[in-house]
């Protein structure tokens, strides 16, 4: 069957097409449900991505920022020396020097 169907001479003596033709014209029209598939694949890549993102089992899990996220034994051992500075057991120079040396080990 061929792509169009000639129904007769349009208003400026071009074909005019049948069924199938979404424009009038092959060209158009293939253009046109070129467009409508690639709205369709960016419609499911955004509901994979919406279904499998961050937060939901087997999504991508991205790292929490600040020391917890870097080593739990750092933010145990930053812990540990907050609670002697605030006994007073170490003056506030040496809590300063510890905690620069504790951060750049990690």
């Amino acid at each position: 069957m061929p792509p169009f169907i000639r129904v007769g001479p349009g208003p400026r003596g071009h074909l005019v097409y049948g069924p199938g033709s979404l424009t009038g014209h092959p060209l158009v029209g293939g253009l046109v449900a070129l467009l409508v598939i690639a709205l369709l694949v960016a419609l499911a890549v955004v509901a994979v991505g919406v279904l499998v993102g961050p937060g939901r089992p087997g999504g991508v899990r991205r790292p929490a920022r600040g020391p917890s996220a870097e080593s739990p034994a750092l933010d145990g051992a930053l812990r540990i020396l907050d609670e002697r500075f605030a006994r007073g057991e170490i003056d506030a120079g040496e809590y300063v020097e510890r905690r620069e040396l504790l951060k750049q080990s990690a």
